[in-house]
């Protein structure tokens, strides 16, 4: 499989995931402003600031017998961005994030 069946392949199933996570999460809407303040890696539209921007970073399938794709690895950075230059403003967004995308502990499994 090529970087870009990899990549086709987790843009599809692990980003959908990640930006319902953020989406469907009451207080980061409320902290950014909407749904429409969180940027993929295909969105072609600049969102306004503050925003939340959602990018892959590397994706590694890993095989087993026969070529059997087992599982897959994937590092995506996940960020706020804002225009005020001050990180008061940033912290409750990111904590939020922190706490909404990360589960210590838990095997996540992307339906």
């Amino acid at each position: 499989m090529s970087i870009i069946e990899d990549a086709a392949e987790t843009v599809d199933l692990i980003e959908p995931w990640i930006y319902s996570q953020i989406v469907n999460d009451a207080q980061i809407m409320a902290l950014i402003g909407g749904e429409d303040r969180v940027s993929g890696t295909m969105s072609t539209d600049d969102p306004t600031v503050p925003y939340i921007s959602i990018l892959m970073q590397s994706t590694r399938d890993i095989q087993g017998n026969a070529g059997s794709i087992i599982a897959n690895e994937s590092l995506y950075q996940v960020k706020v961005v804002d225009a005020t230059g001050s990180w008061d403003d940033l912290i409750p967004v990111a904590a939020r994030l922190k706490a909404v995308l990360h589960h210590p502990g838990e095997c996540l499994t992307v339906p």
